[in-house]
């Protein structure tokens, strides 16, 4: 899942679902957005993100990272999932 807005208009946007096909140190491919309009089902790069990231409010020291702005998502919430469109689902009841 994207944790930032990459490109809005092909709708690479914080919370878009995809799926990593290729990576290196500073470049991933990722495919299959299932939300994503101009792109479709073709590979899109994404680079690496630098954030200064305060440490706190009483400090002005400030972390740099540099990351993919991606995380592993196995699972959606039923709000994630509204509108949405799936072949099979797993439900939990307890």
């Amino acid at each position: 899942m994207i944790t930032a807005n990459i490109d809005v208009a092909d709708g690479l946007a914080n919370g878009t679902l995809g799926k990593l096909v290729g990576k290196s140190n500073w470049l991933l491919k990722v495919a299959g957005y299932a939300n994503a309009k101009g792109i479709g089902r073709e590979m899109v790069p994404i680079n690496r993100r630098s954030a200064t990231v305060p440490l706190n409010q009483s400090r002005s020291i400030h972390a740099k990272r540099n990351n993919f702005p991606l995380k592993p998502a196995c699972s959606l919430t039923i709000h994630k999932s509204q509108g949405r469109t799936f072949d099979e689902i797993v439900y939990k009841y307890s």
